[in-house]
């Protein structure tokens, strides 16, 4: 009968045990990895919703903003946010996962929304003062009056001269029955507001 010298089964012992634990490496590696794509695909879902201002966000955005229902001022929110939100950028980087909790960091830019915001009042006012402007308003013509706030919206928000704002966020996840979702949708919401 032939026998397996000792260092033989030495060698062998340990190559099959390295094979064992990289096999399980090779496993983990690919579950993090699977997790990761997960994370990142809820957090893009998430920013591409709020930016087409889908149904499923808009009221929580507009909530977020402090916008509200702002019909009975003759200003629709939702135009405020597409204006807003139309140059909005967001790139997620190192993800980080912890059991079931996961911290992501973005990288999120826009304009200077402040400073949009102002040139957007500067432009309604000029044409609340303009002869189509006075005409709006002295005939009550809705229409007319949400024509005139899109076209500011477009003439403040779309400056050109308006400055580029950048960040840094970090979005926080857990894992529920076996799913990655977002802690804290206001917090994805509130990263949108570059620098505000």
């Amino acid at each position: 009968m032939y026998r397996i010298h000792p260092f033989c089964k030495t060698v062998l012992a340990l190559v099959l045990a390295c094979g064992i634990v990289g096999g399980l490496a090779a496993c983990k590696g690919a579950d993090v990895e699977k997790d990761k794509k997960e994370i990142t695909d809820v957090i893009s879902k998430t920013y591409d919703s709020a930016i087409a201002l889908d149904d499923s966000v808009v009221d929580e955005l507009l909530k977020q903003a402090n916008l509200g229902d702002m019909g009975d001022m003759g200003i629709n929110g939702k135009d405020i946010l597409a204006a807003a939100f139309k140059n909005f950028k967001y790139k997620v980087g190192d993800i980080k996962i912890s059991d079931d909790k996961a911290i992501a960091s973005v990288h999120v830019s826009n304009i200077d929304l402040k400073e949009g915001l102002r040139k957007f009042e500067d432009a309604f006012g000029t044409w609340a003062k303009s002869d189509e402007g006075i005409d709006a308003f002295t005939n009550k013509d809705a229409d007319a009056i949400g024509n005139g706030i899109r076209s500011a919206l477009d003439t403040g928000f779309g400056d050109s001269s308006l400055e580029t704002k950048e960040a840094d966020v970090s979005i926080n996840l857990i894992k529920k029955d076996g799913k990655w979702e977002l802690e804290n949708r206001a917090e994805l919401f509130d990263s949108m507001v570059v620098g505000y």
